[in-house]
């Protein structure tokens, strides 16, 4: 983080100034490298000012009316709260420490991720699993963009409550119960995924539900398309379960469908608590692109129809009677009642109901294919952020078959592949599904080489899987070697400058030539310019890419698109 703020330093005072000296940082304000983060920090500095719990209102586009915010709070609160702690550390006025603080948002999540994580993979899986899970947290290119240090923005909230919940549902035993608590083995390198005892595999599937629940707090639409990935998941391992003559696993587990409903209970109190705490009392809107009762309802019932359906069929096990039947209905409607109401419901309560809107998140750069985002030169750039992690997909299937495993093993290799595979097929239609892909796929990794360790041994098949792992991790140090070197070399006097670098220190010299004119100015530009303008020299925008956001949205396209001038004058 230290590198970055000394090599964008640099770059800036290419435009600004002279260099400041290397053990200061630079003063606010500063430029970032996402347009969103413009407009999160300004809603914290109006937190910090004004004393305002949450913001719903800003003026930063769609001038001269403003328009509504309903993005999640806890970023504006965490942004908040770090520019109160660096102005009591370092003096001054709380207002412009924000954006100093902010660099540090990101490395400070993936700091408090990577010890979770890691503490519970030591736990669960052994001394060098974890060191691989920790590793490509840390130096795996598909995750580093979202954790930049001049990026605070939401995603890296969306990829760590996702992640969280990934990891919690495994390690809880996916519904599988250890009837009595594992003894610790001689092999502490590599423990063999057990399933958990009742009261810890309970524990661990309201947590997973809490991080969802937080999820559907930071951005309903995107976690939901989440959470269809590790429902898939679930229902393969379901199947396969419902099929297989022997559920016998050789750990001496019970399946418990209940942790399902756990899971899901507990997301669907917390998303209720969430948004109880966003909106109440006074903004309790019927939108869904944010959280909503409906998203709480819709995961309450797909629990209970996930714990139903994932119940082995045994020849003991009553035929359902006319009350069971009824309930499976009742529940179904619960499911389908959000995605009626975002089809079938009134164009106000989703914004992709809005043609004008529809048409212009098309063509962001996220919401294209991963292939066309990228260009001709995609494989290269696929194996530069993945290395090798995708082909943990092949070899679940290949250890399906050649390892036969039972119970909770059988079930882990199906879940995490699965929900790797439905993120995969997500990134190949939308870019912006990369880091949630690195995540699953990094985590697939981390669980076979436990769970191959425990089927094949060290013979065998078993024996590829140290030189892997070895490889595994001198892949992550090239990763961090070479991302080191770039960033320092961002910041050499002589030397390339990265072109979204470049980019955002153009935008903010744009913006203060027009504070230069000092004579209030609009303008109608590209949606991604309306922030910096805005940050950097207070200049009035319409258009850009937040949903709420649509009247700014249509009245650019209405002007641009203006043959006379009469329609564009008036906007």
């Amino acid at each position: 983080t230290r590198d970055w703020i000394r090599s964008v330093a640099a770059v800036e005072n290419q435009f600004t100034g002279p260099e400041p000296a290397a053990d200061r940082e630079p003063a606010e304000p500063t430029i970032f490298l996402e347009p969103d983060s413009y407009y999160w920090i300004t809603y914290a500095r109006q937190v910090v000012e004004t004393g305002a719990g949450r913001i719903r209102w800003t003026f930063m586009d769609n001038t001269p009316y403003g328009r509504e915010v309903h993005y999640s709070s806890l970023p504006i609160w965490m942004l908040a709260g770090a520019g109160r702690i660096h102005a009591q550390c370092a003096g001054g006025p709380p207002g412009p420490s924000v954006a100093v603080a902010a660099r540090w948002l990101n490395p400070f999540l993936l700091f408090v991720l990577t010890t979770a994580l890691g503490i519970l993979a030591l736990r669960f899986l052994g001394i060098l699993p974890t060191v691989a899970l920790v590793a490509g947290l840390v130096t795996l290119p598909g995750l580093a963009w979202t954790f930049h240090p001049f990026r605070p923005d939401s995603q890296a909230f969306h990829v760590s409550f996702f992640l969280l919940q990934l990891v919690l549902l495994t390690l809880s035993g996916l519904g599988w119960v250890a009837e009595r608590p594992a003894v610790p083995g001689a092999d502490a390198l590599f423990g063999a995924p057990e399933p958990s005892p009742g009261k810890r595999a309970r524990h661990l599937a309201l947590a997973a539900g809490v991080a969802g629940g937080a999820g559907l707090w930071i951005g309903a639409t995107a976690h939901t398309v989440l959470m269809s990935a590790l429902v898939a998941g679930a229902a393969m391992a379901a199947g396969f379960r419902r099929l297989s003559r022997d559920n016998t696993p050789p750990d001496s587990a019970v399946f418990r469908p209940n942790i399902w409903r756990l899971w899901s209970r507990a997301g669907a109190l917390s998303s209720l608590a969430f948004y109880l705490a966003e909106y109440f009392p006074s903004h309790l809107a019927m939108r869904l692109e944010v959280n909503h009762p409906l998203y709480a309802l819709a995961w309450f019932c797909g629990g209970e129809l996930l714990a139903r359906f994932s119940t082995p069929r045994t020849p003991t096990q009553p035929t359902p009677a006319g009350t069971r039947a009824w309930n499976g209905i009742l529940y179904w409607a619960g499911v389908l009642a959000l995605p009626a109401a975002l089809v079938w419901g009134p164009p106000e309560w989703h914004h992709m109901r809005d043609p004008v809107v529809r048409r212009l998140h098309e063509a962001t750069s996220e919401h294209t294919g991963y292939i066309a985002f990228v260009g001709a030169d995609w494989l290269r750039t696929f194996l530069l952020s993945f290395g090798w992690l995708p082909l943990g997909l092949p070899y679940a299937g290949w250890s399906l078959l050649r390892g036969r495993p039972a119970g909770f093993r059988r079930d882990v290799l199906l879940f995490t592949g699965t929900a790797a595979l439905a993120l995969l097929l997500f990134m190949l239609a939308q870019s912006r599904w990369v880091p949630f892909f690195a995540a699953a796929c990094l985590w697939l990794v981390v669980v076979q080489l436990s769970v191959g360790q425990a089927l094949f041994g060290r013979d065998g098949p078993g024996q590829w899987i140290l030189p892997g792992l070895v490889l595994l991790l001198i892949h992550f140090a090239f990763c961090g070697w070479s991302q080191q070197a770039q960033t320092r070399a961002a910041g050499q006097p002589r030397g390339p400058v990265p072109p979204w670098l470049l980019d955002a220190v153009m935008q903010k010299e744009a913006a203060r030539a027009l504070a230069d004119k000092q004579t209030p100015v609009r303008v109608l530009c590209d949606p991604d310019l309306t922030a910096a303008l805005a940050y950097f020299g207070g200049a009035q925008g319409v258009a850009s890419y937040f949903w709420e956001n649509a009247a700014g949205i249509r009245a650019a396209a209405e002007a641009l698109a203006d043959m006379n001038d009469q329609a564009a004058a008036r906007v």
